[in-house]
């Protein structure tokens, strides 16, 4: 299986609610390929959902570093600070 058909499996289940699933497929990717943003930014998404805001965002903000191009990734970031009451950096 290639990294696309992983990631595509991976956010298949993250779309459809099988988080542990995809958080699964998305940690394999990252082993495989630690520099893809997108299984970063999306882990991120599901950690912050489980419960674990600070690795979440830490995730997250990879993602933007690694690619800034990224509206989704800025967007999620924003969200996921205003979440956490950090006003001031979502901006």
């Amino acid at each position: 299986m290639t990294v696309a058909e992983a990631m595509e499996i991976a956010t298949t289940h993250h779309r459809e609610g099988r988080l542990a699933e995809a958080e699964e497929i998305y940690r394999v990717v990252l082993a495989q390929m630690p520099e893809n943003a997108h299984a970063l930014h999306y882990l991120g998404l599901i950690r912050i959902s489980r419960g674990n805001k600070e690795e979440g965002l830490k995730l997250i903000r990879q993602s933007v570093e690694m690619n800034p191009s990224v509206g989704l990734f800025h967007m999620n970031l924003a969200g996921a600070l205003l979440d956490a009451g950090d006003v001031h950096g979502a901006e």
